[in-house]
């Protein structure tokens, strides 16, 4: 095991921090150790119960007997909150559960593990970066930003997990966010890990009357949606029956929220990513992005959504549908206690589908925990496994669908809940990544604004972003 003198992050002054962080961009590390050749082979056959009872079952992945991981004192740094398993007092019997179970599993595996508080995200960012390159890494784990993350990938500063732990897959009882590790991946082994994935996206909120007095059918986008036809022509068919056949705006939604929502369920977004290569690239002239551009503008330019007027409160969209003037809202789970009052029967689908996306997806950002380049292949792994085990300790296995009843409380129709969010909206497969997210001084804005102008060149538009999509794209990867 290597030895490791842990940066003090007191040590640091503003001006070091400064020059740490635009060091990172120049500053190219490699790794010395063998990543190759190591016999990966899970024993996940048994059924585990996870939920908050001491020393779970947990298999030790990758060969025979548990792991003793040497008594290693692992450091998280977030920005959110310390844990320490000698300090924390619990406020509550689950918390209290978690506690005992954590502190059975640090016995167990023989390693501490503690989160440390670092202030705030920008100042994680500063200190991995700064202690990273001194080689004196201040945490065995930093959870990141995902612009951040990307600036230090892809200079070396964090380690590949390759190793038994990073079966990910295989390891069912943690929430990962497959989307993002996906991200994180160079030459297909991931390089950072997030949890979070079944958060549910943003869909459409319908009214039923609304729809039922257009002739489309108050139940008409729950039906088209089990059966996997709740496709764009068919939403744009019954948006132009709302405007054709009462006095209701058909949809309303902000031009870049549901330019966003079209890039998406067509397949494409304002950035790709290629796995094999660990490069992101420029998507904006692909077929899927020109159909998602057209057909945004359509609607727009029909009158069929409606974005907000110039002089209209900040939640104009929300309480012109709950007050029952528009058919749908394109938004998410923050405005459900809004809609806790609303008269009129109301339902949520995901958004339809384009014509070149196989099936739906939603869109999923979340931040990235990364191990530095510093540790040895051993103990990567090692800290990995670490982190499962505390995650897993914390997951109430035989809960795991406690949200349901919560969703069912806030929710005006049950098929919101078992078809919507069970099937699309928290189905971490169909979870997709805000690659611009990841790709530093990136503003989509700088196309969406444009876009909606009247007599606006999309060709135009699209030709003059080119030259600063490719450059920013360019940066990131290298």
């Amino acid at each position: 095991m290597k030895n490791h003198k842990f940066f003090r992050p007191g040590l640091i002054i503003g001006g070091v921090l400064l020059l740490a962080i635009l060091g990172v961009i120049i500053f190219m590390v490699t790794s010395n150790d063998d990543h190759n050749g190591r016999n990966i082979d899970a024993d996940n056959g048994q059924d585990v119960d996870y939920a908050y009872t001491p020393a779970p079952d947990i298999p030790f992945f990758g060969g025979e007997g548990e792991r003793n991981l040497g008594g290693m004192e692992i450091v998280v740094a977030n920005w959110w909150g310390d844990y320490d398993t000698d300090t924390f007092e619990p406020g509550n019997a689950q918390q209290q559960a978690v506690l005992d179970a954590r502190r059975e599993l640090e016995a167990r595996y023989n390693f501490r593990l503690r989160e440390v508080n670092m202030g705030n995200q920008s100042m994680v960012a500063e200190i991995a970066a700064a202690s990273i390159g001194n080689q004196t890494p201040y945490a065995h784990i930093f959870v990141l930003g995902p612009q951040d993350f990307v600036l230090m990938n892809m200079n070396g500063l964090f380690a590949p997990l390759d190793g038994p732990a990073a079966n990910f897959r295989d390891v069912p009882y943690i929430n990962w966010n497959y989307a993002t590790i996906d991200v994180t991946m160079i030459n297909n082994i991931p390089h950072g890990w997030s949890q979070g994935g079944v958060v549910e996206g943003d869909g459409l909120f319908f009214n039923m009357r609304i729809l039922g007095e257009a002739g489309v059918g108050s139940q008409f986008p729950f039906d088209f949606q089990l059966i996997g036809a709740w496709r764009w022509n068919y939403f744009l068919d019954a948006a132009r029956q709302v405007a054709a056949n009462t006095n209701a705006m058909p949809i309303l939604a902000t031009s870049h929220d549901f330019f966003q929502q079209a890039l998406t369920s067509n397949g494409t977004g304002f950035v790709g990513y290629d796995p094999t290569t660990g490069q992101f690239y420029n998507p904006t002239t692909t077929p899927e992005f020109t159909q998602a551009i057209e057909f945004t503008q359509n609607l727009f330019n029909e009158g069929i959504v409606t974005s907000w007027p110039a002089d209209a409160s900040w939640d104009w969209h929300h309480q012109s549908f709950i007050n029952g003037n528009a058919a749908m809202l394109l938004g998410g789970a923050y405005l459900l206690p809004q809609l806790a009052n609303m008269e009129d029967p109301w339902g949520f689908v995901a958004f339809p589908t384009g014509p070149s996306a196989d099936s739906h997806h939603f869109i999923s950002i979340a931040d990235i925990h990364a191990i530095p380049h510093t540790f040895s292949p051993q103990e990567v792994d090692a800290i990995l496994f670490a982190w499962q085990m505390w995650t897993a300790a914390a997951h109430d296995a035989e809960n795991a669908d406690a949200w349901v009843a919560s969703a069912l409380h806030a929710h005006h129709d049950s098929r919101s809940v078992y078809e919507t969010l069970m099937l699309h909206l928290r189905n971490p497969e169909n979870a997709v990544p805000m690659l611009s997210a990841f790709i530093p001084g990136m503003q989509p804005s700088f196309i969406t604004d444009h876009l909606w102008r009247e007599g606006a060149d999309t060709a135009l538009i699209i030709e003059e972003s080119q030259l600063m999509w490719d450059t920013l794209i360019d940066m990131a990867n290298h």
